[in-house]
């Protein structure tokens, strides 16, 4: 289970609440499956092609480069992250 609640920080940066409950497999499935409710709300919602295809090209790169800050773990992140679920 991914529990998550961003919102904006300022200056192009996010506070991110995250809650995880599960093992590698689960965690890593509930996060495929996030991306695609994102993908499907965005086409849903009306979303032009170029934007959808612009997402998945984005989301593929972000992830798919081990230099991209999905993973950096440095102090310096894209979002601050506040706290697990159950933890101050």
């Amino acid at each position: 289970m991914i529990e998550l609640k961003i919102e904006p920080d300022g200056h192009g940066r996010s506070k991110c609440r995250c809650g995880i409950e599960g093992n590698l497999k689960t965690l890593t499935l509930n996060t495929i499956e996030a991306v695609h409710a994102i993908y499907r709300a965005m086409a849903e919602d009306g979303g032009p092609p170029q934007s959808l295809e612009l997402f998945k090209l984005a989301v593929a790169q972000a992830v798919g480069n081990p230099r991209s800050p999905v993973w950096d773990l440095s102090d310096d992140p894209i979002s601050v992250l506040e706290g697990k679920e159950g933890q101050p």
